[in-house]
């Protein structure tokens, strides 16, 4: 009877979250209750393990694959994950759960999504959406240790994260290949004739800067038009045109793309990155429906 009630009741999934709960990015598979369950899940009943294997993370190998396989059904697949969770998608399921960590939450949000449809570890999630094993221990570190200091609380995490899975389940508007539009940009940067074709649509006062027409600029451009394409980090963008210069010359670049990437992405841009940014907006969203469409060979 008690066991009955257990699983009959409509906070189960809450349950799960609070017995697992551990530092926001820390492996909840290591808690007590996690182990406990990890040693008895064959003799547990389904709808337990539906609940408490998305929390723990602890999910069953199938098929012989290398790996694990996340137990949700779904309707979404990874590849329709972004690397940095979707605004509106943020806004309206983790924004009030976040704490001051917008970007943390928006980025753990996206792997714990994919590992969900996919299955495997958290690095392998993340390898899937274009970060290294590196970088996600180092961002998970981060996470943990700010964790008590911004308020995101795992358990409204884990509730408002299996919201968002549930709309995705059953999507208004049919959803995005990112991974398609990753793989199309890897190692993408904007040619020199694209890049002369933008400039003439610049405004006067724009066109007119002598800044325009230099390589940095020309790499700067091509990260702001790659995160608004792939929704990605502009931390993991590729950066050809910075890789080819002198030791000397990528060290210049790199001092300066924080307060570069600051003026073209702040909510209130300065009016030359204002006009910048309404033409790169443009250009995005042609290339977008260049690469949904199967149009990859007019990338540029």
């Amino acid at each position: 009877m008690a066991a009955d009630r257990l699983l009959s009741r409509d906070d189960l999934p809450d349950l799960t979250s609070e017995l697992t709960r551990a530092a926001f990015g820390s492996p909840s598979s290591r808690t007590p209750w996690a182990v406990l369950y990890d040693k008895h899940k064959s003799d547990c009943f389904e709808r337990l393990r539906q609940v408490a294997e998305p929390v723990t993370r602890t999910f069953p190998r199938v098929n012989g694959r290398s790996g694990t396989q996340a137990p949700l059904r779904r309707n979404y697949q990874p590849e329709h994950i972004p690397a940095f969770l979707e605004p509106d998608w943020y806004q309206r399921h983790l924004a009030s759960c976040a704490g001051s960590e917008a970007k943390s939450v928006r980025r753990a949000a996206a792997v714990r999504l994919v590992q969900w449809a996919e299955g495997g570890t958290y690095d392998e999630a993340a390898q899937f959406l274009g970060i290294t094993p590196v970088q996600t221990r180092l961002l998970t570190a981060r996470e943990t240790r700010r964790s008590a200091r911004t308020g995101c609380n795992p358990l409204e995490f884990d509730r408002a994260l299996r919201a968002l899975a549930s709309e995705l389940q059953s999507p208004l508007q049919p959803l995005i290949d990112y991974r398609r539009r990753r793989k199309a940009l890897q190692e993408w940067v904007l040619s020199i004739d694209a890049w002369n074709a933008l400039v003439r649509e610049f405004p006067p006062t724009l066109g007119q800067s002598r800044t325009l027409t230099d390589d940095r600029k020309r790499q700067n451009v091509s990260v702001f038009i790659w995160t608004l394409v792939t929704q990605g980090e502009h931390l993991f963008a590729p950066r050809p045109l910075e890789a080819a210069q002198p030791t000397e010359i990528q060290q210049q670049w790199a001092a300066r793309r924080n307060t570069t990437w600051f003026q073209m992405s702040r909510p209130s841009p300065l009016r030359h990155y204002a006009d910048l940014r309404n033409v790169l907006d443009k250009y995005a969203q042609r290339l977008a429906w260049d690469i949904d469409s199967g149009e990859d060979g007019r990338v540029e």
